[in-house]
C-alpha cells in the first residue's frame, strides 16, 4: 500500500470498522465471517496491495460493533453495512466471508447502485436452509466460541497455531482477539438467511467472484450447489482452490490473493 495507508480505527458508537486513510478510487468494503471482526481481513489486505480506499466492519455484536437489543439479528446485520456504504456516496466492491459474504449478497440486492462488484468467500449458499435454521446447530456455535473465550490469549492462540500450521503468522493474533470480543449473547437469534436463496441470488446483478474450498475439509459449497446457484444468477463466476477449508482466503492466502487482485483490478 502507498505511504499514509495504515490503518486506523473508528467508532460512531454503533458501528465500528478499520479504514486505511485512502479516499480516491473505488471503495473496497470487506464483511468478516461469523466470530471474527474486522482486522481478520488485514492478511488478505496486506497481499492485495491496493491502492485504493479499504474499509473493514465489524459486524453488530463483533469487534468493536454494539448488537441493538430489540433488533432482530438477520434484519440489523445488512441493513447497518448497507447504510455504512450508502453514506459513502458512491458504489463499492464488497468483500465478503460467510456471513459476510451472505450480507454482501444482501446488499447488492437491496441497493444494487451502491454494488459494483463483489467477491464472496464460500457463502452459506444452499438449497436446504434448514440445517442453518436449526437451533442445535446456532447452539453448537456458541458454546465453540465460549469454549474459546475460556481460554486465555495464549492458550486459543497456541491452539490456532496447533489446528492451522499453513495460516500466514498476522492471521492468529486478530482471529484470538475477535473470539474474545464476540457478544454471544445473541447467537439464540443467529439465523443469518433471512429469505430462502431462491429469492436472493436472482436479485444479484453485479459482477461476482465465488471463493470456494473442499466440503471435505470443512468448505460450504459444494459443486451440486455451486452449478445449482448458478442457473438462478448469471453472473457469478467460482474459483475453487483445492486444499482449502471454509478460511479458504486463510488456507491458501498467496493463491487466492492473487485471483482477487485481478478481479479487483478489473473492476475497480
Amino acid at each position: 500500500m502507498r505511504e499514509g495507508s495504515a490503518f486506523t480505527r473508528h467508532n460512531d458508537g454503533d458501528l465500528a470498522y478499520i479504514h486505511n486513510g485512502v479516499e480516491s478510487g473505488t471503495p473496497v468494503v470487506f464483511l468478516h465471517g461469523f466470530g471474527d471482526m474486522a482486522e481478520c481481513w488485514l492478511g488478505l489486505i496486506n497481499r492485495l496491495q491496493l491502492d485504493l480506499p479499504i474499509y473493514a466492519l465489524d459486524a453488530p455484536a463483533h469487534g468493536y460493533s454494539r448488537v441493538f437489543s430489540d433488533v432482530e439479528y438477520t434484519n440489523q446485520i445488512a441493513r447497518r453495512a448497507a447504510a455504512f456504504i450508502r453514506d459513502l456516496g458512491r458504489p463499492v466492491i464488497l468483500v465478503g466471508h460467510s456471513m459476510g459474504a451472505l450480507q454482501s449478497m444482501h446488499i447488492a440486492g437491496d441497493v444494487p447502485p451502491f454494488v459494483r462488484a463483489m467477491v464472496l468467500e464460500d457463502p452459506p449458499i444452499a438449497q436446504d436452509l434448514a440445517p442453518w435454521r436449526d437451533p442445535q446447530t446456532i447452539a453448537i456455535l456458541g458454546g465453540w466460541i465460549r469454549k474459546l473465550q475460556r481460554l486465555t490469549p495464549d492458550e486459543a492462540m497456541a491452539k490456532a497455531r496447533e489446528q492451522h500450521p499453513a495460516w500466514d503468522d498476522v492471521e492468529f493474533e486478530p482471529w484470538v482477539r475477535s473470539k474474545h470480543l464476540l457478544d454471544t449473547t445473541f447467537v439464540g437469534e443467529f439465523q443469518i438467511h433471512r429469505e430462502p436463496m431462491d429469492v436472493t441470488l436472482p436479485r444479484i446483478t453485479c459482477p461476482t467472484l465465488v471463493l470456494t474450498g473442499d466440503p471435505e475439509l470443512g468448505a460450504i459449497i459444494t459443486a451440486d450447489n455451486a452449478a445449482w446457484a448458478s442457473t438462478l444468477c448469471s453472473t457469478l463466476v467460482f474459483a475453487h482452490f483445492p486444499g482449502a477449508s471454509h478460511d479458504v482466503h486463510r488456507d491458501r492466502a498467496a493463491a487466492v490473493a492473487d485471483v482477487v487482485r485481478t478481479f479487483l483490478r478489473e473492476h475497480a
